[in-house]
């Protein structure tokens, strides 16, 4: 999906939402695909666009889905470097 590979005008600051574990500015920007919101990892430095099939999925994701998302020994700490290329979990 959106990978912020299109050119896009300059967005409207959302906001930052942090907390003890994390820390995100979230953007609203209008590129050539339509609007996606850009969420940008203040401590890493690492961005993600999230388009509207993408944000929809989040919302109807599995709980057991989650709970893989957020452990951070599945791809936080192993591989550091490649931040949020990575684009899938491993199976269950």
């Amino acid at each position: 999906m959106a990978k912020g590979d299109d050119e896009a005008t300059p967005g409207i600051e959302l906001g930052v939402v942090a907390s003890e574990f994390a820390t995100v500015k979230v953007t609203l920007e209008q590129g050539g695909s339509g609007a996606r919101l850009r969420v940008e990892d203040l401590r890493a430095d690492a961005v993600r666009y999230l388009d509207a099939l993408e944000l929809e999925s989040l919302v109807w994701a599995p709980e057991d889905w989650w709970r893989r998302l957020l452990d951070p020994s599945l791809h936080r700490w192993r591989d550091a470097g490649r931040g949020p290329e990575i684009e899938s979990l491993p199976p269950g």
